[in-house]
Order: structure tokens, then sequence, then C-alpha cells
């Protein structure tokens, strides 16, 4: 009985704690809180057949990202809290992850994912580019799908996958 107030009485400080936060939040708040929930994602996940093979654009982290310094990975973000759609979210990561700002842009839903990386769980919303092949990306470098590069980040294979077979649906 004492014990269940107890908690009762800590998950009430926590949330009268988070509601007077200001954001920006630090680093090491972000990661304990998302350790104890499900983030919300959005990935853009760009291919392009090249010579019969399927290519992705990978962009690469900051030496100075905490969890996967310098790993190739795919454009992507959480929401911040000034998005307020997907559409929003998918914007600022053609804009700002890739520097692409003026350009009509089609993106084709393949679906969500759960899936599990370092931070915790995942709900990505898996979102595929057909890139022409004169297309030019000024942030990324195209790599063949089934060789990777190292260091790449964990997890995000299942996210490739979908996307490819969408590709290959697309392509038939």
């Amino acid at each position: 009985m004492i014990r269940d107030f107890i908690e009762w009485a800590r998950q009430k400080l926590l949330i009268w704690l988070l509601k007077g936060l200001r954001q920006p939040w630090t680093e090491q708040l972000l990661n304990a809180v998302n350790r104890k929930v499900t983030l919300p994602a959005v990935e853009l996940v760009i291919l392009r057949k090249r010579n019969g093979k399927i290519e992705i654009l990978l962009t690469r982290r900051s030496k100075k990202d905490h969890y996967w310094p310098f790993h190739w990975g795919v454009p992507g973000s959480t929401p911040r809290d000034y998005d307020s759609t997907i559409s929003g979210i998918l914007e600022r990561i053609w804009n700002i992850e890739l520097d692409i700002w003026h350009r009509e842009k089609k993106e084709i839903n393949c679906g969500r994912i759960l899936w599990e990386h370092l931070r915790g769980k995942c709900l990505s919303d898996i979102n595929l580019y057909v890139a022409e092949l004169d297309e030019e990306f000024l942030n990324g470098t195209f790599f063949p799908v089934d060789k990777l590069p190292e260091p790449f980040l964990g997890g995000q294979e299942v996210v490739i996958n979908m996307a490819v077979e969408k590709f290959s649906q697309l392509n038939n």
C-alpha cells in the first residue's frame, strides 16, 4: 500500500517537473525519457537504380553524436516541439539534413515499423523517394543496398528492406 502511494507520488512529481521544463532538453534528460517511451520517427529512404543495381543515399552522422559518431544511416528525424505534421518533418529532413530547398518532392509512404535501437523503441514512418540518375545531392552518398558502409547505424536494415521492397514493386 505504501509502496503504491510512493510510486504514485513519484509519477505525479515527475509530471509536474516535466511540465515546467523548457525546450531544448539536455541530451542526458532526453535519453533518460527516450528509454521509457516509444519514439515516433520519420525516415526518408532515397533509392535509385544504376546499372541494374539498387542504390541508397546515406548520410553520415557527426563525430559529436552521442550514440552513433561517424555512422552512416538513412536520413530521418524524430519530431521536434515545433513539428505538427509528418510532411513538415519530411520537409525539415529535405531542407536541413539534405540541404535541398527548392524542388518538388513526391515521397511514397511504405508504412510503419516498430524497431529497437540504442535509444529505445522507435515507431518509424517509412517514406521512399525514387531519385533520378542525374539528380545531385549535396549531403549524402549513394551506396549499393547490398554493400552498406561501415560503421552503419544498426537496426536501420529493417527500414531499408521495407523501402527496397516497395521500390521493387514499383519497378515491376
